[in-house]
Parts: C-alpha cells; structure tokens; sequence
C-alpha cells in the first residue's frame, strides 16, 4: 500500500513538471510574437512589399518608399491634432501636418508646403532658352542665387499667356508648350501673319492645298514639322510631336 502511494505521488509530480514545462513554453512563445510585432517590418523596395491592412509605408523625411527606396510599416493615425505645421507629401501634395499626411497612408517628403510645379530647365552657361513664349526664372529648389553673383544659376521655365491665338488654335500653358497650339493634330504655320512653329520645329509646304511656296505662292500656309536637333538635359526628353518640338520633363516618379 505504502509502494502504491509513493508511486502515486511521484506520477503526479511528474505530470506536474510537465504541465510546467508546457507553461513556460507558451510563455515564451508570447513573448516572441510581441518581439516581432514591435521589430519593424519593411515595406517597397524593389520587390515591392505591401504593408498590412490599416498600416502604411513611411521613410524618413526626404525619402519617399519606392522601387529604389525601403520604408517601414506605421499604423495610420486616427486622430490628429488640429495644428498647422503644413508638409509636403510624398504624392506631391500639401498636408496641414505629418499626421494628417500619415493618417491618410501618405509619407512625408519634406517640410512646408510643397512647391508648385515647375517646368523645363533653363538658363544656366549654355543659356538654354524655354519653348514657346515662356519665361526663365530661378529655380526655388537649389542654392543658387542669381541675385547673388550666380550669374549662371540654372533656371526653370514658367508660363502665362500673353498672346491670343486665332481661330483653330488655342493656348499651351504648360511650361513645356507655353504657345499657341492648333485644336487638332496638325499644326499651321507660316502664312501672310508667318505663323512660327512651337518649339525647334520647321515650317514646311503642306502637301494637301494647292497653294506652292516655289511657283509664287510666298504666302502660302505651311504645317509644322519636327526633327529632334537639340540635346536635352538630365530629367528631360525630346517630345517630337509638332505641337511641341523640345525638351519636356520627365514624369516624376517616386
């Protein structure tokens, strides 16, 4: 009777420290699912990692999440204090604050409000000139002054119109344009008024009238062509359409 008991007590002891075992196991299992939950998770780069629901990517300020650029998964706010501290947003837009930017899944790029957008590049040593009637102004972005003894600081084209455009056409204010454009595809040019082309384009005779520039015809309406003769700067490209004949910006990419 007494080997029974003895043997009873030891059974239960045994379960006992196995129950235990299995206690701190569980414990500890806890505890390293709150170690992960609390590491930081990535999120784009090239593979492109999605950031869970409710979460968004943030990077710090001045590097936006993006193909060529790793962020880090935050949770969106859901209450924001109501100061006016405004940001620039990743997507180009203006926030009142980083909080309202982070509470709508947006990564901030900068301090204050973002700057209006701007077009091609201009100025500069070569003295590079803006198509159509635009205008060469300094670029706000960089440190040079022009003000300031930078007398080749480079520039960016702006636009407003100050021409009116005849019948058919109408006005660009792109800053890449920044001219009178016709309605459709074909753009006129030449003429008794000797309508320019926009751009580095080429007035040419065109081919459907009956009107010839070489038997007497000196008045006669020619339409624009375009062959690429410049070179464009970094950020830009040549966009050949007739319309625009010069270098344009690049989209912006993030």
């Amino acid at each position: 009777m007494v080997r029974h008991f003895a043997f009873s007590i030891l059974l239960s002891l045994s379960f006992g420290f196995v129950g235990c075992s299995s206690g701190d196991g569980t414990e500890e299992a806890a505890e390293q699912q709150d170690e992960a939950l609390l590491r930081p998770q990535l999120c784009a780069g090239p593979s492109g990692i999605q950031c869970p629901s409710k979460q968004f990517c943030s990077g710090s300020v001045g590097k936006c999440p993006g193909k060529s650029q790793l962020g880090v998964c935050q949770q969106r706010p859901q209450l924001c204090p109501q100061i006016f501290n405004p940001v620039c947003g990743c997507d180009g837009h203006t926030y009142a604050n980083s909080c309202v930017a982070s509470s709508v899944g947006v990564s901030v790029q900068s301090q204050g409000a973002c700057l209006p957008p701007t077009g091609p590049f201009c100025g500069g040593i070569a003295g590079i000139p803006c198509p159509g009637t635009g205008r060469c102004v300094d670029d706000p972005r960089d440190d040079c002054d022009p003000t300031k003894g930078g007398a080749d600081c480079g520039g960016v084209c702006t636009c407003v119109e100050n021409v009116l455009c005849i019948l058919g056409t109408h006005f660009d204010s792109s800053p890449a344009v920044c001219a009178c454009v016709p309605d459709n595809k074909v753009v006129h040019c030449g003429g008794i008024a000797a309508f320019p082309c926009p751009g580095n384009g080429k007035c040419v005779d065109d081919p459907s009238d009956d009107c010839d520039p070489k038997n007497g015809g000196a008045d006669c309406g020619g339409i624009c062509s375009c062959i690429q003769n410049v070179l464009c700067v970094r950020g830009s490209h040549f966009d050949p359409s007739p319309a625009v004949c010069a270098c344009v910006p690049d989209a912006a990419t993030q």
